[in-house]
């Protein structure tokens, strides 16, 4: 099918219990699934549509919600696993770097860990083998709640690259194919830039 969200409802359910908000958010959303046209589009034609409840349409009022707020868990979740590794993003002044503060605000830092902007999700580390783990980490997370990774869209940035760079690294991730538990670890070997 095509034109739907595939986000598993319990995502933005969960995040709207998480954060403390509405119950009315999650009712309106189940309110909105009822007696959705459905399109199924094949390489020949599309059908004659289909009526389906408990579907968001795609472009629909909430899906954008449903997707951000689904997605800010995950950002949460990588966030705190990502509290205690050493080879986080931190970002602090330059001063507080050289350990000579001019301001009192030069000891502040802040840790990035990912940046997401409809629908391209950007996983920030400091070596590979952290990038690799969080990848497989989100993508744990992300296959909870119904998404599956783009492998071939999926690249990896490095600054200071090498004299002589890999034109690709390996990434673990779960195995997305039907008979074979998800939780088996394959390798996929992305584009290095």
């Amino acid at each position: 099918m095509k034109g739907f969200d595939y986000l598993a409802l319990q995502g933005m359910y969960n995040a709207v219990q998480a954060y403390s908000l509405p119950s009315t958010i999650s009712n309106l959303d189940r309110a909105v699934q009822t007696d959705t046209r459905c399109f199924i589009r094949t390489a020949y034609s599309s059908t004659e549509p289909i009526v389906i409840t408990g579907v968001t349409k795609q472009g629909g009022s909430l899906s954008l919600v449903k997707s951000t707020l689904t997605t800010s868990l995950g950002h949460h979740y990588l966030n705190d696993l990502m509290a205690s590794d050493p080879n986080a993003l931190i970002i602090t002044s330059a001063n507080a770097y050289k350990a000579d503060p001019h301001l009192p605000n030069d000891h502040l830092e802040t840790r990035i860990v990912m940046t997401e902007a409809t629908g391209d999700l950007y996983i920030l580390a400091r070596t590979l083998l952290s990038l690799r783990r969080s990848a497989l980490m989100m993508e744990w997370f992300q296959f909870a709640y119904g998404w599956v990774t783009q492998w071939l869209k999926s690249a990896a940035y490095v600054l200071e690259l090498p004299s002589d760079p890999p034109d690709y690294v390996e990434f673990d991730f779960i195995t997305n194919v039907t008979g074979v538990n998800p939780l088996t670890i394959s390798v996929h070997k992305i584009r290095l830039i």
